[in-house]
């Protein structure tokens, strides 16, 4: 997880104002409603998700994503319903690792 905070550090430090994206709405509730589900229903599960959840959209606020890796990732975390910070998060580092070992 260290290295997910590193990575939206660096994305603050680097991006511009310019090339800044608005994190997307997703609903916490719905996403995890969903997630808890397909777990057979845990409320457990599913309180963990909605804490899990708000912090990963509480550290996103706070970055500077490029526009088009926010465009794409967006499209990837809401492949499997409502919508998900956590993959959202996890997508932009990603992204933005790949696209430093290929320069």
């Amino acid at each position: 997880m260290k290295s997910v905070f590193g990575a939206l550090a660096l994305v603050i430090c680097m991006a511009g104002p310019a090339l800044a994206a608005d994190i997307p709405a997703y609903d916490i509730k719905e996403t995890c409603r969903e997630i808890a589900a397909a777990g057979g229903g845990s409320k457990m599960l599913e309180l963990q998700c909605r804490k899990d959840e708000a912090a990963s959209q509480k550290r996103l606020q706070k970055a500077s994503v490029p526009a088009d890796t926010m465009r794409t990732c967006d499209q990837i975390s809401q492949t499997l319903g409502a919508g998900s910070y956590m993959i959202l998060e996890q997508c932009i580092k990603d992204e933005l690792d790949a696209a430093a070992q290929l320069q």
